[in-house]
């Protein structure tokens, strides 16, 4: 509950997470108790809404994997603009930053979300159990994505109050990390990594002075 309350890019990460186990176990159960199996209308549903959400999911990461390619590109035609003694593209990456993040970030939870889906298919197709057992797995499966997705929401919707207008003098949060003080610590831990895997701390340094 601290690290959701910390950081609300968890939290999003667990109420997906939850969104999947409801769904692949609700769909197993309509599945299971019609004659027409897959072709039943609420499990037609639960597919169509599946494809839909994986496809939104899908396109959001090709949209945050083009926009750091052009960030990228900026930086890379900056640099060959500045002269030794110049400093300004420590700022340049800074600005960036945002959009670095966010790609990273729903890159790694397509990762999980994919490798989910198959193990979750795995476990409510095992042919090593009875179908009363996969019966059971799939209810208990929809409960553990309820508590995720209960849980999680509370932690996003408490980030989302914080960082609305007129929430006193908290730093607003961003799409992918914690608010306030909590974001900033994140951002900044970012950007030293990454300036230092591209060499550029002396350079940051004489920004700063």
């Amino acid at each position: 509950k601290d690290l959701l309350d910390r950081d609300p890019s968890v939290a999003r990460l667990l109420f997906e997470i939850g969104w999947v186990y409801r769904n692949r176990a609700e769909l197993h159960l309509a599945r299971s108790v019609s004659n027409f199996g897959g072709f039943a209308p609420q499990a037609l549903r639960l597919s169509l809404r599946r494809i839909g959400r994986e496809a939104t999911q899908q396109a959001s990461t090709a949209r945050l994997a083009f926009s750091s390619l052009r960030k990228l590109q900026k930086i890379a035609d900056q640099a060959e603009d500045l002269g030794e003694d110049d400093h300004g593209l420590p700022s340049v990456i800074s600005s960036a930053l945002p959009t670095f993040m966010d790609t990273f970030l729903s890159l790694a939870a397509h990762d999980v979300i994919g490798t989910l889906g198959k193990v979750i298919h795995r476990v409510l197709n095992d042919s090593s159990v009875d179908a009363a057992s996969r019966m059971r797995r799939a209810h208990r499966l929809r409960q553990l994505g309820a508590a995720f997705a209960d849980v999680s929401q509370g932690a996003i919707a408490a980030a989302t109050a914080a960082s609305a207008p007129g929430a006193g003098a908290q730093v607003p949060a961003s799409p992918i990390g914690g608010g306030g003080g909590q974001d900033e610590r994140q951002r900044k831990r970012f950007e030293d990594a990454f300036l230092a895997s591209m060499g550029l701390e002396a350079a940051a340094a004489r920004e700063a002075a």
